[in-house]
């Protein structure tokens, strides 16, 4: 309960285990016991956690503890929240586009048209467009 709360700057996650390494400092909730893990070695967990028939990819993995996570607008539909966003790579441009309240309205739009789960990709990319456009005018208007 307390990872999921917004919180200020001087407060840090709960954690089931800390690492030593500062550049692997992100962590994910595992999707059975909620336990939060670097997302580096969530896989490990998740093999113990959650016995499975098979192999499960590590972006399978990541997607599905993200999903966890409401890292987005409040205004995102639940297909967005849960199958198209978690899939999204964590970097500037998923950064520019999670509280952007147009884009989120946009996409919210496209999970209404395109019902179908092999569209999301195609929804992603537009919002990945989208996403570079916001970080080019932002960049643009920094110069001036």
């Amino acid at each position: 309960m307390f990872n999921t709360e917004v919180k200020n700057e001087n407060e840090k996650e709960i954690v089931c285990r800390k690492t030593c390494n500062e550049s692997r400092k992100r962590n994910v909730p595992c999707p059975k016991c909620k336990g939060y893990y670097s997302k580096f070695s969530i896989r490990h967990h998740i093999q113990k956690c959650i016995p499975m028939k098979g192999k499960r990819g590590r972006i399978t993995i990541q997607a599905e503890c993200r999903s966890l996570e409401n890292n987005i607008h409040n205004k995102a539909s639940e297909v967005l929240k849960r199958k198209v966003f978690p899939v999204l790579n964590e970097d500037d441009v998923t950064n520019a586009i999670r509280y952007d309240e147009a884009i989120i309205n946009y996409a919210n739009y496209l999970c209404r048209k395109f019902t179908s789960e092999h569209h999301y990709q195609q929804i992603r990319a537009n919002m990945r467009a989208l996403g570079r456009l916001v970080l080019a005018i932002k960049e643009k208007h920094s110069h001036c």
